[in-house]
């Protein structure tokens, strides 16, 4: 089961690494202007709980959004290279079924190729 599971991790990898150029970081403004005070973004609480930096992809944002930030009036979405963090970056399933992206390091603020501030 275990080589079951780390094959399709590496599928998924490869497909999705093949494909996806960027992927995208939600966050609330106070974490925004925290990361730009530190130049580093270790993770909210439900990162650290889960142990890695939750992402999506352009097209997942909008419902991450929904689902996860609906109490906020803005977020600020962050543009991220995943050629760039590729090395700690992981694809697995999640909600819907779907491959998410997942970053097992932090994010540098030179990481950050363009950001977007959404009214919620």
């Amino acid at each position: 089961m275990e080589l079951m599971k780390q094959l399709n991790y590496l599928n998924a990898k490869f497909i999705m690494n093949r494909n996806v150029k960027f992927v995208y970081r939600i966050l609330k403004p106070n974490e925004w202007n925290e990361f730009k005070k530190k130049n580093f973004f270790y993770g909210n609480s439900n990162d650290i709980d889960s142990g890695f930096i939750h992402l999506s992809t352009k097209q997942q944002v909008e419902d991450t959004v929904k689902i996860h930030f609906k109490d906020c009036k803005e977020v600020v979405v962050l543009k991220l290279d995943v050629s760039e963090i590729n090395e700690n970056l992981r694809w697995e399933k999640s909600r819907n079924d779907s491959f998410f992206p997942h970053l097992y390091n932090h994010i540098c603020i030179s990481n950050v190729k363009n950001f977007k501030i959404i009214n919620v």
